[in-house]
């Protein structure tokens, strides 16, 4: 289940998007929620909680590449559901 959630909050990592925004996922029986949220930079980051006690501090999201520039910043949040 956590697995889902975290692919979904890589997908939202990978749109362009308004820094305002946060997007939460929780699962069906809301024992899981995943929060995304933007910092000033634009640097994605998620937080995970269990039964509401975070598990997972916020952490930052990203990717770096050998040959090509990394995709840690400048980021926006366009549109969340």
């Amino acid at each position: 289940m956590i697995k889902n959630i975290l692919l979904v909050v890589l997908a939202f990592a990978t749109i362009s998007c308004d820094s305002n925004i946060d997007a939460e996922v929780v699962s069906p029986d809301k024992k899981v929620q995943v929060l995304f949220f933007l910092d000033a930079s634009g640097v994605p980051h998620y937080q995970v909680s269990f039964r509401n006690e975070e598990v997972i501090k916020a952490s930052s999201l990203g990717f770096t590449f050998e040959n090509i520039p990394s995709f840690e910043g400048n980021f926006e949040l366009v549109h969340s559901e």
